[in-house]
């Protein structure tokens, strides 16, 4: 007489409960696995479809521009008020009210920070910028996993349309363009390699980010700043000022530069010179902004005053916390330039 084997013994078929406890045991660990892959894609958060709302996303869009809020939006805009109120001195024809200034105030801002946008995301997707910010910005967008390059990519690809129908409404289409070209140039076909180049290139781009809020401003859609040649000359001052002095930026960013083989002036031609020639730079650009709207003495001494103080700061506190109190006072020195319209004929 044969003897039947158990299965739970000899390992044969098993019976049907067993194929049960099996199947249930392999969703369990299933489950474990895809929690722990939804952990690891979302650091930050353990629920991924919490931390995947609309504030999570507003939270990475401010991420992407917050460190260019001060240098771009405030400064733009600080840039067109006072230019629009002197819009007779610039060939405008009229000087706005500051009422009429007030209800413009809502898409100036968007449309410096949607181009702001544009930028920094164009900046921070590419693979030597985030090996560069994992050194330097560890906490933006992308080195901290809070979406994935093929999202940013989206997200830019997205942007443009955006930037040029708001251009079209609101005005600043031309310098729209001619930003997306420059972002483009920066970006994506190296134009960041050569230290010469690369600071061209942010002289015009920034000109860009001053035209645009400016010609919303005071010009309005279908306008052009081109048709008023002293507006085109005073943001062609601003964009030698910014050539000959935008590298105060890369003191605080050197290791990271370094990190990502970048050429920037300081690594190039050296520390000290490449300080010097911002103390250089500050006279001559304070000398050429007084003498553009003929001022005396006492009108040289706002740009020079502001000017002293951070080249003073950028010569004597050559630590990396100095140097990023030189790149905000960078801000303040150029903010001095503003002002000078208002005082000017």
């Amino acid at each position: 007489m044969e003897t039947i084997q158990n299965p739970r013994v000899s390992g044969s078929v098993p019976s049907e409960p067993d194929a049960v406890r099996e199947k249930q045991n392999s969703f369990r660990l299933g489950h474990g696995n895809l929690k722990e892959k939804q952990a690891t894609a979302f650091p930050h958060d353990s629920n991924p479809v919490r931390s995947r709302s609309w504030i999570y996303h507003a939270y990475t869009l401010y991420l992407f521009t917050c460190d260019g809020l001060l240098c771009v939006v405030t400064l733009g805009y600080m840039f067109a008020v006072p230019s629009a109120l002197c819009g007779q001195k610039l060939g405008f024809g009229a000087n706005m009210s500051l009422f009429e200034i007030l209800c413009k105030t809502p898409v100036v801002l968007l449309w410096s920070w949607t181009h702001l946008l544009m930028f920094e995301v164009q900046n921070q997707y590419t693979p030597g910028a985030m090996q560069e910010d994992r050194v330097n910005k560890a906490w933006r967008p992308l080195p901290s996993q809070r979406l994935t390059t093929a999202e940013a990519s989206w997200l830019l690809y997205g942007l443009y349309p955006i930037v040029v129908l708001l251009s079209v409404y609101s005005g600043g289409l031309g310098p729209c363009l001619l930003e997306i070209f420059t972002s483009f140039w920066y970006n994506e076909w190296h134009g960041a390699e050569s230290p010469l180049l690369r600071t061209l290139i942010n002289a015009v781009g920034w000109a860009c980010l001053l035209a645009g809020p400016l010609e919303v401003l005071a010009v309005g859609s279908g306008g052009s700043l081109l048709s008023h040649p002293r507006a085109v000359q005073w943001l062609a001052l601003f964009a030698f000022a910014d050539f000959t002095t935008i590298h105060t930026q890369d003191f605080r960013d050197l290791d990271g530069d370094r990190a990502r083989g970048r050429r920037t002036v300081p690594l190039v031609v050296g520390d000290n010179p490449a300080r010097w020639i911002i103390v250089v730079a500050v006279l001559v650009c304070s000398g050429l902004a007084t003498a553009f709207w003929h001022l005396d003495v006492t009108g040289f001494l706002l740009p020079a005053s502001t000017g002293s103080v951070m080249v003073c700061s950028l010569l004597f506190n050559r630590t990396l916390k100095g140097d990023k109190l030189s790149w905000k006072l960078w801000s303040v020195w150029i903010i001095s330039f503003y002002f000078l319209p208002l005082m000017g004929t």
